[in-house]
């Protein structure tokens, strides 16, 4: 579900975020990475919090 949410987001941020379409699609990749990135992390530290 991450990964389809972070598909969407990256995508509208390409498109709104650049002007040429390289500059869209390198910003859209760079927005999906560290979304999913964030998310994997986040995942990781909540994994071993006590609960």
């Amino acid at each position: 579900m991450i990964i389809l949410l972070a598909a969407f987001v990256a995508a509208a941020f390409g498109i709104i975020g650049k002007d040429s379409p390289r500059g869209r699609a390198v910003y859209g990749l760079s927005v999906f990475a560290k979304f999913v990135g964030v998310a994997f992390v986040l995942a990781w530290i909540l994994y071993f919090l006590p609960g």
